[in-house]
């Protein structure tokens, strides 16, 4: 309470089979007799998120060798295979600047590294043999790998950085539906 207004604060868990949007509506009553009824004030959908691409995790999140072996994870409830055009990992200082960036198209099952200049692309070639680099890392093809099981993307990457691109960076993920929307960059 604060003089005539009262703010009240819940913690609620729903039951799933109350998903779906459900009315917000509020009622006040004196102690004296009169009250207002219920009044709608908004919406609320009860539920899972909806559906569409999202990044998951990355592991290790933190660390300081110069190689390592990210494991990401990536999810697409329309199938990975079928809609999740990039599943995309930038490693970049928090203030911007040089990166090293991959770009997975698990539809086609081909990875890619962004260029030096930070604009273009690589071409995209499969997991496999040989390596892909720019000035600031290196991705062993080998050592790497994707594993795409339903709405499910793991993808596992060996990255080497270069001694030029030491110091603190920031793990982000992205990931695009080819029919639909983007996450945009989560670190």
């Amino acid at each position: 309470p604060a003089g005539n207004n009262l703010t009240l604060a819940f913690d609620i868990s729903f039951a799933s089979a109350f998903a779906g949007a459900q009315p917000l509506a509020v009622r006040a009553m004196s102690n004296a007799g009169p009250n207002t009824g219920f009044i709608n004030k908004g919406t609320w959908t009860v539920g899972l998120p909806p559906p569409g691409v999202q990044v998951v995790s990355v592991t290790p999140s933190s660390g300081n060798a110069a190689t390592q072996s990210f494991v990401l994870a990536y999810s697409d409830s329309a199938g990975v295979a079928a809609d999740l055009k990039v599943a995309r990992v930038r490693v970049m200082p928090a203030a911007g600047g040089t990166m090293c960036m991959i770009d997975y198209n698990a539809i086609t099952n081909q990875v890619r590294l962004m260029s030096d200049d930070g604009v273009t692309w690589g071409p995209f070639v499969p997991f496999g043999a040989g390596s892909l680099t720019n000035s600031q890392c290196g991705l062993n093809l080998a050592s790497g790998g994707a594993v795409r099981s339903g709405n499910d993307l793991t993808l596992t990457l060996a990255l080497t950085f270069s001694h030029s691109f030491a110091g603190a960076k920031n793990i982000d993920m992205r990931a695009n539906s080819n029919f639909g929307p983007t996450t945009g960059f989560v670190n």
